[in-house]
């Protein structure tokens, strides 16, 4: 519909206002439509669519309005550009004359009159066309005949839809001017010029291009009806329209020869309207008409002499009267008033003869007071009742009569014409009189009010003589109710409406109590410019108590008489009101700064718009009328944005531009715009709930005028959209109501990592086509388009908090912190401590059990080495922006860290040791954990036990395990420095070897096992030390150990020959292999290399050591 209706706005742009007038739509087609058309392929070109605009323009001419019943105006534009014009002049003139046709068409064709009737009226056509414009008056007679004789002829013509009405015009010029050839007319123009004098209407039977009329030329043609039915129209009908038309041209034009308007003689037989002079003139004859124009005016032919040149006119003056007199109708009296009444025979003394002509048809002296002349036509119309006062003009000659209106001039003249104060008399004595300031007149005294006003209208153009006429009742109201010009009672003041939207609404305010209406102006009863001079006394003569009804103010004192019956009044009926009050005031000249305001705050025109409130209602807005009284803030909104309801605000559409200059220049209301509007009262309403129990989708209008204006917000609103629920989230199939999140809540959808971080119950995308739309804005107002803080806490609380099992929840946190976080958080410090306070983070319990934990009490799979068997630990690692933000950068306390070795020790976990061993040396000096750390097996020797720092030796303990060992080579290079800081060394120090002694001697007879660390502590002691042997100990032959000064050796002087013989049978008596499994050891000491015989190994080593 709108794509149908676009073409029009050409025309018109105010569709909802009525259009006066009639637009016709053709839809030609350019090159490329006809070749897409279905219906037709016929291309119109720009030049085709110019030649047939003229040619209508052509065709219509200046005359085209003359025979039309409703069009009043005729324009032919081309881009705005006038091309021709034709208006009827006197429309209003028209109205009574039309609608008597109206009446007698109405009765011929419907309801069987066999009279007819006719009507006459005179009509002025303005043309223009080129810049030149003319303007012509016709006098149009209309005669519609009430029956045809040929009833085989009548029943074809009501089939046909054809009756006998037809029509003649003629112009009201000089017969010296130009004129134009008549043409016959079928309601609009045909191509057929007669040579008339006049314009012929007819409902002709025509050919179907309305290029010719059926009949004379016909051929061939079996139905002669068409024929029959032109030929009566031509032959009976026009005639006695024609000669009506005389007659009423000739009595409403006196003073004009108008006899070129006779038919002439000059067509052909083969033409319809051949013969139409004998046929008029027959009809005149016959009838008497005063259509024969004298010096006196029109007479008919039995009361005149027809002359035919000019020679006969000369010769008939000279036959009927002295050359000192006037020519005259042919009465014997008037010629002695005639001759005495002529300038050069006047004397005062003649006014007593009683030979003046009097309109009674009297002849009587000018001493019987009051004798008046008429000015003009219009005082012979008004003052018909008063016939024994007036001068009859049509009696008398064009010279007496000029020499009666110079009498009038002489202030002692006895004859005189009417003044307002005579007017005044005359109206009271034989219009109307009463006491009441309102009279119901007659249809009688309603025509004479016209006449009045034309009167007043002629001869007070001075100014309305208020004194005189005051009193006479001349205001016309409705219901042929008649005001005094000044009433007595102020309350009886009365408005005029133009016709028009106006007084249709004056006329449906006062149709619901006409009793208590306020009064109108009847815009019928007078002349157009009757009522105009009538209104242009209501600005400046305040007695009068008239309002014109296109003024802004008086409209208002109007609806304010009438408030009660317009509280009364239907919506629609407001809405025009409303309308009306706007137009007026947007047109209105200059600023009344008479108007009270106070009176249009009463009116209950106003629109209070509102929104349903409840979610599952209507979401249609609703209007209703309100008035400005009320002790309430009134906002009037220039878009109609949906508000939820206030108990501080009324809201007034004020969407068009004079609401709202009506509203802001009278100071009534605050009127805001779009970006007001969201400002002032949209986002106060979100931030306040108010929105939560409005539908969803006047919620989703609101959201997508937000966002469309989001850039031409101020700054402190948009920093407010950030935080309010007006993102319409994604919902189920099934789910029909739209629920709405923060910007700062929502994901990029676009973001599908983001999105894995909730929960499948949290929506949190927007809806895919808003989030199409207004994506930027999305991302200005805070949409998570990556890992922010905000983001960040949201999820963390949202772990912390649901209750679900913890896989799902251990997921989704791994997930989160396993992306990176922005580098540009605000306040990070506050941020920090909300993350580690929380308890979310997925970790393992040394005994691997999951659980929720907070940042204080875990690490991530990176520290698991060491802190992962004492504190719960991350089964992954998270991303490294993380760690500072977790409190991970910060060291682990020492005390945790010997925890984790302890238990590292405990479990052989070798890794576990290194990684935490590697974290105390470059986290904290080794005065810090030495004493704690020296205690543990933390060391790992060569054969792959843990070893504290007091059973380690870098090397050289091969043969004092298990009392000492060696540290592994790749543990001594990775930890060197925390080895020597345990003071670890080199090689088994006396210290060492002294404990390892002492730890053998407790232990009594020595094993084979440590019978071989007591040898190797000897070897070692030996070759550390060259001077002190008091604390060595060796075995003795029964495996104790003894000081080694308390041995006594064979080699020595002291030693017995028996003893040493016994020792020397004693060892040769063991072989080596009985030796070594008696002694559970294997002769390798370094000493004993290339002997076989235990005891001479013991004796070496001795030896060594001594």
């Amino acid at each position: 519909m709108a794509n149908q209706l676009r073409c029009f706005s050409l025309i018109n742009t105010e569709w909802e206002h009525p259009f006066n007038g009639t637009v016709i739509r053709i839809p030609l087609r350019n090159t490329s439509q006809e070749k897409r058309s279905e219906i037709s392929t016929k291309e119109a070109s720009i030049r085709d669519v110019r030649y047939s605009m003229d040619s209508f323009a052509n065709e219509m001419g200046s005359n085209g309005l003359l025979f039309l019943r409703s069009v009043q105006r005729i324009v032919l534009s081309v881009d705005d550009q006038r091309l021709n014009e034709v208006e009827i002049v006197n429309r209003h003139d028209l109205i009574e004359p039309k609608e008597r046709l109206k009446g007698v068409l109405d009765g011929v064709m419907n309801h069987g009159d066999l009279n007819g009737g006719e009507t006459y009226h005179e009509v002025s056509l303005r043309h223009w066309a080129a810049t030149r414009e003319t303007v012509k008056t016709f006098g149009v007679l209309n005669f519609v005949a009430g029956s045809v004789h040929d009833a085989s002829l009548a029943k074809w013509a009501a089939s046909e839809k054809l009756f006998p009405w037809v029509a003649v015009a003629a112009p009201l010029v000089d017969h010296d001017r130009n004129w134009e050839l008549g043409s016959l007319f079928s309601v609009l123009p045909l191509p057929i010029l007669t040579g008339l004098p006049v314009h012929i209407h007819g409902l002709f039977s025509v050919s179907a291009d309305r290029s010719r009329l059926h009949g004379l030329d016909d051929r061939g043609v079996q139905d002669d009806r068409p024929e029959s039915w032109n030929k009566f129209l031509f032959g009976q009908i026009i005639p006695r329209a024609w000669a009506n038309l005389l007659v009423n041209v000739c009595q409403n034009r006196q003073r004009q020869d108008l006899f070129h308007l006779w038919p002439t003689a000059t067509s052909e037989a083969h033409q319809w309207w051949y013969g139409m002079s004998h046929a008029v003139m027959d009809i005149v004859s016959r009838n008497n008409d005063s259509v024969w124009f004298t010096e006196l005016g029109y007479v008919s032919i039995k009361d005149g002499l027809l002359a035919s040149t000019a020679t006969n006119i000369s010769y008939l003056k000279k036959l009927v009267r002295p050359p000192e007199v006037e020519i005259c109708v042919l009465k014997r009296f008037m010629k002695i008033f005639e001759k005495l009444a002529a300038p050069s025979a006047y004397r005062a003394d003649q006014t007593a003869l009683e030979i003046f002509p009097f309109e009674d048809g009297t002849f009587r002296s000018l001493t019987s007071l009051p004798v008046f002349l008429h000015r003009d036509v219009f005082d012979k119309k008004l003052f018909v009742k008063q016939p024994g006062s007036n001068i009859d003009t049509h009696r008398v000659s064009e010279t007496t009569l000029s020499w009666l209106h110079e009498q009038v001039k002489d202030s002692n003249s006895i004859v005189r014409y009417r003044t307002p104060t005579d007017l005044r008399d005359y109206f009271l004595s034989y219009i109307a009189n009463g006491s009441s300031d309102t009279l119901v007149f007659g249809e009688e005294q309603r025509s004479i009010l016209s006449k009045v006003w034309e009167w007043i209208i002629q001869h007070c153009q001075e100014g309305l003589p208020l004194s005189a006429l005051g009193p006479l009742w001349l205001v016309p109201l409705r219901d042929s109710v008649v005001r005094k010009l000044i009433p007595l009672d102020v309350s009886n003041s009365a408005t005029w409406f133009d016709t028009g939207k106006g007084e249709e609404i004056a006329l449906k305010i006062i149709a619901i109590d006409p009793s208590n209406a306020p009064k109108l102006i009847a815009n019928d009863a007078l002349s157009d410019v009757a009522l105009r001079c009538l209104l242009s006394f209501t600005g400046t003569e305040r007695s009068l108590h008239l309002k014109d009804g296109k003024k802004f103010g008086d409209f208002l004192n109007f609806l304010e008489e009438g408030r009660s019956l317009l509280q009364r009044a239907s919506e629609d009926v407001k809405d025009s009101v409303f309308c009306l009050v706007k137009e007026l005031y947007w047109v209105r000249h200059g600023f009344d700064l008479d108007i009270d305001t106070d009176i249009l705050r009463s009116l209950c025109i106003f629109k209070e718009i509102q929104w349903p409130i409840d979610a599952v209602g209507s979401s249609m807005m609703t209007r209703s009328s309100t008035d400005l009284t009320r002790n309430i803030v009134f906002v009037g909104i220039r878009k109609l944005v949906p508000l939820p309801s206030s108990l501080s605000q009324v809201f007034l559409d004020a969407t068009d531009e004079r609401a709202c200059s009506l509203f802001e220049d009278l100071d009534l209301v605050k009127c805001l715009d779009e970006i007001q509007i969201l400002e002032e009262l949209v986002i106060p309403a979100l931030q306040n709930g108010s929105y939560e129990h409005m539908a969803s989708n006047l919620r989703l209008d609101v959201t997508e005028l937000l966002f469309q204006n989001y850039f031409r917000l101020s700054a402190s609103a948009r920093g407010c959209i950030s935080s309010l629920s007006v993102v319409p989230l994604e919902h189920g199939e099934e789910d029909k109501r739209l629920s709405f999140g923060c910007p700062v809540d929502i994901i990029d959808p676009q973001e599908s990592a983001l999105a894995s971080l909730y929960f499948e119950d949290e929506m949190t995308r927007p809806e895919r086509h808003f989030y199409n739309r207004f994506s930027g804005v999305l991302v200005s107002c805070g949409m998570m388009t990556r890992l922010n803080g905000h983001l960040v806490l949201d999820r963390i609380r949202s772990y912390e908090t649901k209750q679900l099992p913890f896989r799902v929840v251990a997921s989704r946190a791994k997930t989160l912190l396993q992306l990176p976080l922005c580098e540009d958080i605000s306040r990070p410090h506050e941020f920090a401590q909300s993350v580690r306070s929380c308890a979310w983070l997925p970790a393992q319990s040394p005994e691997r059990s999951g659980s929720l934990t907070s940042s204080l009490e875990c690490r991530d799979g990176d520290d698991q080495p060491i802190v992962g068997r004492v504190w719960r630990t991350l089964p992954f690692r998270v991303e490294h922006s993380w760690r500072s933000i977790l409190g991970w950068q910060d060291r682990i306390h020492a005390g945790v860290l010997i925890s984790q070795l302890e238990r590292s020790i405990n479990a052989s976990d070798i890794h576990s040791i290194e990684q935490t061993l590697f974290y105390l040396d470059r986290h904290y000096a080794f005065e810090d954990y030495m004493e704690r750390l020296s205690g543990l097996n933390f060391i790992l020797s060569s054969h792959e036990l843990f070893i504290s720092p007091a059973q380690a030796c870098r090397e050289g303990a091969e043969r004092l395990m298990p009392y000492l060992y060696n540290v592994d080579s790749r543990f001594w290079n990775e930890h060197i420095a925390i080895l020597r800081h345990a003071n670890v060394p080199e090689m088994p120090d006396l210290g060492r070897l002294h404990d390892v002694q002492a730890a053998l001697e407790l232990k009594g007879a020595l094993g084979k096992m440590d019978l071989e660390v007591a040898l190797e502590i000897a070897h070692i002691w030996g070759s550390q030390s060259d001077k002190s042997f008091g604390n060595l100990k060796v075995p003795d032959n029964t495996g104790l150990l003894v000081d080694v000064d308390s041995l006594i050796f064979n080699d020595m002087p002291w030693l017995s020959e028996v003893n040493h013989a016994v020792a020397q049978r004693e060892r040769r008596s063991l072989p080596q292999a009985q030796f070594e499994e008696a002694n559970g050891f294997k002769l390798a000491h370094p000493v004993c290399r290339g002997s076989t015989d235990p005891y001479e190994c013991h004796l070496l080593i001795l030896a060594r050591v001594r």
